[in-house]
């Protein structure tokens, strides 16, 4: 049996932006810029990232900004994360790069 693909998201950016899509304006602003951060945090592609990388990200926050705000951050780059590794599981994304 024939796999169907979910998406022709085939990039870190492509991906975002679908799981971006079905959430309000302020939203997408918001965790645009989260992820944005995390990205540049990490320096790898979304497939790349561990749980290692997600903790090193945790404790840098920790240094920066307040526990509520670090609940949020995390929360979006977990679904991120999450979002990706659907996606994966289901042969519907071959990245090829992270976004900029």
């Amino acid at each position: 049996m024939k796999r169907q693909l979910l998406t022709s998201a085939s990039t870190d950016r492509e991906v975002i932006n679908l799981w971006l899509g079905r959430k309000s304006h302020t939203t997408q602003i918001s965790y645009g810029a989260i992820i944005r951060q995390f990205l540049e945090f990490v320096d790898k592609p979304l497939v790349d990232v561990t749980l290692d990388d997600l903790e090193l990200w945790l404790r840098r926050l920790r240094l920066t900004y307040k526990p509520a705000t670090i609940q949020n951050k995390i929360l979006v780059s977990t679904k991120t994360e999450l979002f990706t590794v659907k996606l994966m599981a289901n042969n519907a994304f071959q990245p090829i790069f992270v976004c900029n």
